[in-house]
């Protein structure tokens, strides 16, 4: 990913920005932890947002500023309880993250994560884990439904699944 302090990119096991300039290494953060849990191929996603790089691997989410490599903040998720995260995208002020996969006894298992990415002076040093919805086929029915692909949208979510397309949309403050 480039960014206005650099290139942004992940090798082996660390998170580094080049230089635009000469491509020497500005920074780096040399060991990511839970990168993947053990005897799993990494799975690992990038998301920039303004000063920030967001890092979600299958287990969690960190954010890293940009100019200095520091840590903004960080978000774990217990394996067993959540689903891998595959994807994720930016709505403000939230990071949205699908996870998909086994979770304990449930082969397909799909979840909804949204981590609350501002802090209370409105800078992007929260990630505060504020929502996690499972999605099943049915009422009573464990197993999550195929989702083939989902958007953002105005108070929203649009997903494709199974054979149609469906919103799941928030409720409007009353404030």
């Amino acid at each position: 990913q480039l960014t206005l302090d650099g290139l942004i990119l992940t090798h082996a096991n660390s998170l580094l920005c080049l230089r635009q300039s000469s491509g020497a290494v500005r920074w780096q953060v040399p060991q990511i932890k839970n990168l993947a849990p053990p005897g799993t191929w990494p799975m690992v996603h990038t998301i920039i947002d303004q000063d920030t790089v967001i890092l979600m691997t299958t287990t969690g989410t960190t954010a890293y500023r940009t100019a200095t490599g520091q840590r903004a903040w960080a978000q774990g998720f217990m394996p067993r309880e959540v689903p891998p995260l595959i994807s994720a995208q930016l709505a403000s002020p939230y990071l949205v993250e699908l996870g998909m996969g086994p979770v304990q006894a449930v082969q397909h298992a799909v979840a909804l994560e949204l981590v609350d990415r501002l802090g209370r002076h409105g800078k992007l040093d929260n990630g505060f884990w504020t929502m996690d919805r499972r999605l099943i086929r049915a009422p009573g029915e464990p197993e999550g439904p195929a989702i083939t692909a989902w958007e953002v949208i105005n108070n929203g979510i649009a997903f494709q699944k199974d054979d149609g397309l469906y919103v799941y949309q928030s409720a409007k403050n009353s404030h």
